[in-house]
């Protein structure tokens, strides 16, 4: 259609084209929130109406970055204040400046993808900033989404993650569902799949019909974190089970999962993530989980994936990171952007500048939530109690594994067939702690002082569950250095100060 001189004076103010038209990213600023945490992880409070100031499009939060007062040079000190309550067990932390706005909210999700019996990670390059692996994540795009991010995760997992099965008759497209849920099928979802087709029909020449067939995804393990949500005059409402990312960096405040998927043999993936109705076919990268927290732990920040596919093809074997920055990225991702226009030579140019070392590491909101997961995921938990005090400890079970702190207890997890003192001295041997539930019956109980030698022969960490107070020559000897959490009368706070100490414990 030809340019018409008075539609075109239009534009703004409420009049754009088609492409800016379309519902792409909805981010409410905030410049007040509050953090805390409690037993079960952390509760995140956000409180917005219909008149507060709003993103609609990605073009604005340079906008915001650059005139906002406190940026860059209040992020460290913000930051360090939310990473002392997420990851250093400070209780509370309560955002309020006018001169910092936090963008609410992003949702995303951690895949965890399983192939040939082993669990990876599966991340999506990102070459803008901040430039690394990224996991499947975006801003919310309705109201709904803002009032409830768990609608975004899902959406956004459904939309960037295609697997294909290009070998079958006929190839499937295979749909991401769990809980026997029939996926509701958007038009962002829809449209990233007839790019896809596209690009396999222009790149390789494929051009089949494909069908659909569901895929089962397992959340697993159930997030921590909690959201509070007030908007307007409507009650506040609660949510759970998410992994909570605030980036001050990038102003983000993000909700996050963790999906498993085993994925059927012989498929491909496929980026689908799009960029003003293009198809950006993103690298995608798949790390083995054990390997990658071990790199995190010790802080590297270049991560080449041990698995590698880009557009729905496999790389094997995995090239050297100058070989993937090159070839890969540059001569073939980067390239293709710029010949579809969905990068300008300004964008590739600043990432051509990076060094080799900042090209490969993870994203913030990436290596927030492996951090995360390690943390959630590290502890096993071996309970020391009398069968006298059964319901105690198998309430204190259900609620520990309520905060995704694995339990094991002798009457769930022992096999029938095991002798119970083999299985009982492996189950100490694979520990991170040990707990004494704590009582006049425990403390008489020689199968509880045998387990807690082996414990201390291990040189196990251990923490005394004070069921009721007892005086300290009626506790075994061999817990006299452990810390005592008095449950009596104060089950709830108990509970809160045990995981806090599990997860927190102090050092010398």
């Amino acid at each position: 259609m030809p340019q018409i001189q008075w539609l075109e004076h239009l534009r703004g103010d409420g009049v754009y084209s088609l492409r800016a038209a379309q519902s792409s990213l909805l981010q409410v600023l905030l410049t007040e929130f509050e953090l805390s945490r409690d037993g079960h992880g952390l509760v995140l409070k956000v409180s917005f109406g219909e008149s507060d100031t709003t993103i609609r499009r990605r073009e604005a939060k340079k906008r915001v970055e650059s005139e906002m007062p406190g940026y860059p040079g209040k992020v460290a000190d913000i930051q360090d204040r939310i990473d002392a309550v997420i990851f250093r067990g400070e209780s509370h932390f309560k955002h309020n400046d006018p001169e910092f706005a936090f963008r609410y909210a992003s949702g995303g999700t951690l895949p965890i993808v399983v192939l040939d019996s082993r669990d990876y990670y599966c991340l999506f390059y990102r070459d803008v900033t901040p430039v690394g692996w990224n996991i499947a994540n975006g801003a919310c795009d309705s109201l709904p989404e803002l009032l409830n991010p768990r609608r975004a995760i899902e959406r956004e997992l459904r939309e960037e993650l295609i697997i294909l099965a290009l070998h079958t008759s006929p190839p499937l497209d295979y749909t991401c569902t769990w809980g026997g849920q029939i996926a509701i099928v958007v038009p962002e979802f829809e449209y990233a799949r007839r790019l896809a087709r596209t690009f396999l029909a222009e790149e390789f020449d494929i051009n089949k019909n494909f069908e659909k067939e569901p895929l089962e995804v397992t959340w697993t393990p159930i997030g921590p974190d909690a959201l509070q949500v007030s908007y307007a005059e409507q009650d506040a409402k609660i949510h759970k089970g998410f992994y909570l990312n605030i980036n001050a960096k990038d102003f983000g405040i993000e909700l996050d999962r963790i999906a498993r998927i085993k994925l059927p043999l012989g498929v491909v993936l496929l980026s689908g993530e799009i960029n003003d109705n293009r198809l950006l076919n993103e690298p995608i990268g798949l790390f083995e989980v054990g390997k990658t927290q071990e790199a995190v732990q010790a802080g590297c920040t270049e991560f080449i994936p041990d698995r590698l596919y880009y557009g729905a093809a496999p790389f094997s074997p995995v090239p050297s990171a100058a070989e993937f920055r090159a070839d890969i990225v540059r001569r073939k991702f980067l390239a293709r952007l710029l010949h579809i226009g969905a990068r300008s030579a300004e964008r590739v140019a600043e990432w051509e500048s990076l060094p080799l070392s900042a090209c490969f590491d993870l994203c913030p909101v990436t290596r927030s939530i492996i951090r995360r997961h390690i943390d959630t995921t590290g502890l096993v938990i071996f309970v020391s109690y009398s069968h006298m005090d059964r319901p105690f400890a198998e309430q204190l079970e259900k609620d520990l594994k309520g905060c995704n702190v694995n339990v094991w207890l002798d009457v769930k997890d022992m096999h029938p067939s095991r002798r119970i003192d083999t299985a009982v001295k492996e189950a100490i041997e694979g520990s991170s702690h040990v707990l004494l539930l704590a009582s006049e019956h425990s403390a008489d109980s020689e199968f509880v002082r045998n387990e807690l030698q082996h414990a201390n022969d291990l040189r196990k960490p251990g923490i005394v569950v004070m069921q009721k107070r007892l005086e300290s020559r009626a506790l075994p000897l061999q817990v006299n250095t452990w810390m005592r959490i008095d449950f009596e009368q104060r089950y709830p706070e108990g509970l809160r100060e045990l995981v806090r100490a599990l997860r927190f414990p102090a050092t010398d």
